[in-house]
């Protein structure tokens, strides 16, 4: 799409603007038909009033990013990795606790994490919105600020409002996804009181991601509690990289829900046959009301 783009801009700046014709020989050969009607609509004035909106929205813009004709569809697969390759060396991160769409737009616009010490370094010595980001999330954390929807801690870094027909930080998606009771703030602010106050050596190991790439339960089906257990094992027990949960998982895929729930049910069933119902079984629990049918 951007090369077409560019293409045509080419076409208008080298020929339509020029009052030029091409030849209409090679690469220009399949033009000739629709010349007139491109030229026409290059001339209009809904065109030129089209035009001039987009220069002034352009002229606006203070930060570009740098991921490229790929976006955040394929940068983010590099990010999650860099996180992860941190948190196995047990380097805390510096974006932790950060809002999705904020750290997103940051690592797009050339933020990253210091391989050394997790710390945000951005390839620009001073990037105003990395210091602003870092004291948005302090805040919201500390529970001083609360952000709702597009109100949120990238909105206030970069102290300008969101814009109509895509949201920074997700790319090309509309409000209505970008902003939707899915991506609602409430659960990152429920992981915040809840890892504020577990207390152990584990706790600073705690770290709220929303994962990416998962199975999600069909509309209308009562499948709730397998993707719930298929989620807990993929993210326990086959959790680390191998061939052999990676071979798992593509033979996964092939599987309907219908068949791949029912090793679980039997799991289950085993599980309280052996353990519960079984006298000898460790959470065995003998109670007359338990018995009554």
């Amino acid at each position: 799409m951007a090369t077409f783009r560019t293409y045509k801009k080419n076409l208008e700046a080298q020929y339509v603007e020029k009052g030029k014709t091409p030849d209409f020989t090679g690469q220009y050969e399949l033009l000739k038909n629709d010349w007139p009607e491109f030229v026409r609509q290059k001339k209009s004035d809904q065109f030129k009033a089209i035009s001039e909106k987009n220069k002034a929205n352009a002229a606006k813009k203070t930060y570009n990013h740098i991921m490229g004709p790929g976006g955040y569809r394929l940068s983010e697969p590099k990010w999650q990795k860099m996180e992860d390759d941190l948190r196995l060396r047990g380097i805390p991160l510096g974006t932790k606790g950060w809002d999705p769409r904020a750290k997103s737009w940051w690592y797009g616009h050339g933020g990253s994490l210091d391989p050394v010490t997790g710390e945000c370094v951005h390839r620009e010595t001073t990037f105003k919105p990395t210091q602003a980001l870092i004291d948005a999330m302090r805040d919201a954390q500390e529970g001083k600020i609360k952000f709702n929807r597009e109100n949120d801690a990238l909105t206030k870094a970069l102290g300008n409002p969101e814009h109509g027909g895509r949201v920074r930080g997700m790319g090309n998606i509309p409000w209505k996804l970008g902003f939707s009771q899915e991506n609602d703030p409430y659960r990152e602010a429920v992981w915040r009181r809840f890892s504020d106050e577990r207390v152990g050596e584990f706790a600073k190991e705690l770290d709220f991601r929303k994962i990416t790439n998962v199975d999600i339960q069909p509309k209308g089906t009562n499948l709730c509690g397998y993707y719930v257990c298929e989620f807990i094992r993929r993210f326990t027990s086959e959790r680390k990289p191998s061939e052999n949960n990676a071979r798992r998982n593509a033979f996964r895929k092939t599987l309907s829900p219908e068949v791949r729930f029912r090793p679980i049910q039997e799991e289950l069933a085993g599980f309280f046959m052996r353990e519960v119902f079984n006298p000898k079984g460790e959470h065995y629990y003998e109670d007359e009301e338990l018995l009554m049918p």
